[in-house]
């Protein structure tokens, strides 16, 4: 007997740019009505357990006018709004972590037949506009700062998809159980100290960089 088990979503929301407290939520699934940019589209088999990886960018425009001390005030009116806290961030990151189970229940117990696990994350940044208004110097500062604003980001991202990697070898070296509901209530369990594991290597990284960079 074959029959799907669908876990349900789990998301939490991320902040990094400024050196501010981050939030974590019951978050919906990333936007599909938006624009958003591809970064990540990836997908791997290992034993008939699937990993699908989706990472996509978001902008919101900055303009240059007014020199750096603008740029500093629309970054705090502009940014990405957490909404557990209110407040905004330079950027953000939201993610989600699912799995689903396809298992046989034979005469000997119940085994994972196969498995799909998807992570996805959403990447919102600011982008600066009419560059050609700030000076040389100024906009290299800007530079840097985008940089060191988009490696941080890029980082939590790297967290998501090594769990859910984990989170892969974990299903695969659970043992078939007597029956099926046993067996998914133990998967279930491994996916749900996952989404813990990412939440609190989340902290490890922000506590660690102090939330990526900070402008100007």
């Amino acid at each position: 007997m074959r029959t799907w088990l669908a876990v349900a979503l789990t998301l939490a929301v991320l902040a990094g740019g400024c050196a501010a407290p981050r939030a974590q939520s019951a978050f919906g699934p990333p936007p599909r009505d938006e624009l958003l940019q591809p970064l990540i589209a990836d997908s791997d088999v290992l034993e008939g357990v699937r990993v699908d990886a989706n990472t996509w960018l978001k902008t919101y425009p900055v303009s240059a006018e007014g020199g750096l001390a603008s740029i500093r005030r629309q970054l705090d009116r502009l940014g990405p709004n957490s909404d557990v806290t209110g407040r905004r961030f330079d950027g953000l990151t939201t993610w989600a972590l699912r799995w689903a189970f396809n298992y046989d229940q034979t005469s000997t117990g119940c085994r994972v037949r196969s498995a799909t696990i998807q992570v996805e994350a959403v990447i919102t940044l600011p982008e600066l506009q009419t560059e050609d208004a700030l000076p040389p110097g100024e906009l290299d500062l800007w530079r840097d700062y985008a940089a060191k604003l988009r490696s941080h980001e890029d980082g939590h991202v790297s967290i998501y998809l090594t769990a859910a990697h984990e989170l892969r070898d974990q299903f695969l070296s659970t043992a078939p159980m007597p029956d099926c509901r046993s067996l998914a209530l133990v998967l279930g369990r491994q996916g749900d100290a996952m989404i813990e594991t990412i939440r609190y290597n989340d902290r490890l990284y922000d506590a660690a960089t102090g939330h990526g960079a900070v402008f100007p």
